[in-house]
């Protein structure tokens, strides 16, 4: 299990009231600590280069404000906002989920080269909703490539065992940037090159020959990839086809990771 924290998108106003001034912005749907999974199977050969495959996740990230005035607009691209109300609802949520598929060569005592093939999805949203209906805008990353890194043994004491993992890589992004209304719906898409950075540091315990609990810390990072506030500032909404460019960022995770590993 994984308890984490994402970086902050940019800042940027949401909500305004009147016309004027911004009651609600970025700053105020920053997500808190939300737990996540992640999931290894290893097969282990005879001959020491073993197959592995992970899971990584976590879609809990969610945070949800409403604003009460006499006209409250929820605002998405280049200024276009939601209809007047008195109360707007604002939902900014996102999800990440990472597959991969690694080779290990244990032909070495404290150290074990990794390569492999990694899939990533990040999907950024966020909802505005008042009583005549609802605005909606999102961003879509598909991360794809390959990735090389090691495993490492630091000390081994009775049923203690100290050891990491480091991956990086080089990937594909094929990214969607999307909103949907009454008024808007555009989907326009681009090509990134991006890169990804996999960190974890563990202390084992050896309950038994074949159970173990680990904990320990989990930071992944992502570069050259969009979320969805950043975005605003640079699509006009008003031509057609929209116009604009995608704003790439770095999304950072980390976080506490605690779990048991079983062999047989």
């Amino acid at each position: 299990m994984l308890l984490l924290n994402r970086s902050d998108p940019d800042f940027e106003n949401i909500v305004t009231e009147n016309g004027g001034p911004s009651v609600l912005d970025t700053t105020d749907m920053n997500f808190e600590t939300e737990a996540g999974f992640r999931f290894q199977w290893t097969f282990e050969s005879d001959c020491g280069t073993d197959l592995q495959f992970a899971y990584m996740g976590s879609r809990g990230f969610f945070r949800a404000r409403t604003v009460i005035g006499t006209d409250v607009r929820g605002i998405l691209f280049n200024g276009t906002a939601s209809s007047s109300a008195t109360s707007v609802t604002s939902m900014y949520e996102s999800h990440l989920d990472s597959g991969e598929l690694n080779f290990r060569a244990r032909h070495w005592l404290h150290i074990a080269p990794i390569v492999g093939i990694r899939v990533l999805q990040l999907e950024d949203y966020l909802q505005h909703t008042n009583d005549t209906g609802s605005i909606r805008a999102m961003t879509d990353n598909e991360l794809c490539g390959v990735h090389f890194g090691f495993e490492g043994v630091a000390f081994r004491y009775g049923p203690w065992t100290l050891e990491g993992t480091v991956k990086a890589g080089v990937f594909y992004n094929n990214m969607d940037v999307l909103a949907t209304s009454a008024n808007i719906n555009f989907v326009r898409r681009f090509r990134q090159t991006s890169f990804l950075g996999d960190l974890n540091v563990l202390l084992r315990y050896q309950f038994t020959p074949r159970l173990s609990m680990r904990v320990g810390y989990q930071a992944l990072w992502l570069d050259g990839v969009a979320l969805i506030p950043d975005q605003f500032d640079n699509f006009d909404v008003s031509t057609s086809p929209v116009q604009g460019r995608v704003d790439l960022t770095t999304v950072e995770y980390h976080g506490a990771v605690i779990g048991l590993e079983a062999t047989w």
